[in-house]
């Protein structure tokens, strides 16, 4: 089992609408980033009960945030980067 570190947050994005989103500190070593993501959506769901209109993987790579998920999700985290860390799931 490992835990993952998630932040369940609300964020404005480009467009000015507030979404609820999960953040995840995670990343496939295998290069499946959707396929993980998805994985850790429905983990935190049935973990939580925690609901999120958006989802997004979270890392460092080279020594540099990267994150993996949707477009307008991805470019508020590169500009504003990731709250702390809320919650806890084991997968």
């Amino acid at each position: 089992m490992l835990v993952i570190k998630f932040a369940h947050i609300e964020v404005p994005l480009i467009t000015g609408q507030w979404v609820t989103v999960n953040v995840f500190d995670a990343t496939a070593t295998d290069g499946e980033q959707a396929k993980l993501l998805a994985h850790l959506v429905e983990a935190a769901t049935l973990q939580t009960g925690l609901q999120s209109e958006l989802s997004a993987l979270g890392y460092l790579k080279d020594g540099e945030p990267e994150f993996f998920g949707e477009e307008n999700l991805v470019k508020y985290l590169q500009k504003h980067g990731v709250p702390e860390w809320t919650h806890r799931i084991e997968v």
